[in-house]
């Protein structure tokens, strides 16, 4: 029997309160439990009040873009919000930072970085490039101080045509940045070589280059020079620095 205490009602186990003209449902506790006989609400949640099965997802929902009935053929994918329309959701392949690691690289579709387990090196999927880099670069510098014509760049402080920077796994150069002192030939000729081979040419213009887009692969082994061409006048100071990364190449 239920009793009131000052504001508040008390019910026994199993006491029950109606609601509706014709008692159209019921609530009441048992066995520990809060019971009630009808649904709440009644409609779709849409409301921090309203309730819905696990089984009752919203039509609007399942109608979302690249959203399937069944989540058949997207295991292993990412759910987002669409970049393009912030009410739809979409599966998509790979997530931009997701990681992987291993002996070999995974595919470049699912994931665009890579931990090599064996280089220790992390490397990051370059689309331009088309092929696996490391994230971290290394930068070589090549300077002369003074005139320069037909000769190699100095390594630090060695002026000697026969020092090179040794390259001790494949990788790219991504970066060519150049400089020199404005007076004399201001579209000086530069090469870097492989010892004597010339694997990238560019003029200077203005006295200054760059080039961010640059894709010269390097094997291991490479012996890294810079010559100064010898055609037309002569150049003053310059300063080049090379930027590479590692490169890992697909079986």
């Amino acid at each position: 029997m239920a009793r009131i205490k000052g504001k508040d009602i008390y019910l026994n186990d199993n006491d029950q309160i109606y609601f509706g003209t014709d008692v159209d449902a019921a609530l009441w506790w048992y066995e520990d439990e809060l019971q009630l006989n009808h649904t709440i609400s009644g409609v779709q949640a849409t409301q921090g009040y309203h309730l819905a099965r696990l089984d009752q997802i919203p039509d609007e929902f399942l109608d979302l873009v690249d959203t399937p009935i069944t989540y058949s053929g997207s295991g292993g994918k990412y759910v987002r919000v669409n970049p393009n329309n912030p009410t739809q959701l979409v599966f998509d392949n790979a997530i931009v930072g997701v990681t992987s690691s291993g002996t070999e690289p995974p595919d470049h579709n699912e994931t665009n970085l890579w931990y090599n387990t064996t280089a220790n090196i992390f490397f990051y999927w370059d689309p331009t490039r088309e092929k696996w880099l490391s994230t971290n670069t290394i930068n070589y510098l090549f300077s002369f101080s003074g005139n320069i014509d037909g000769l190699y760049l100095m390594i630090g402080d060695v002026v000697n045509s026969y020092a090179y920077f040794p390259i001790p796994r494949d990788a790219c150069i991504t970066t060519i940045i150049a400089s020199a002192y404005n007076t004399d030939n201001s579209s000086k000729g530069f090469e870097i070589r492989n010892t004597s081979t010339t694997l990238f040419s560019f003029n200077l213009t203005d006295w200054e280059y760059s080039n961010f887009d640059a894709n010269v692969d390097l094997d291991a082994g490479t012996r890294l020079k810079c010559f100064c061409s010898s055609a037309g006048a002569r150049c003053r100071d310059p300063i080049i620095t090379v930027e590479i990364r590692w490169r890992y190449d697909l079986p």
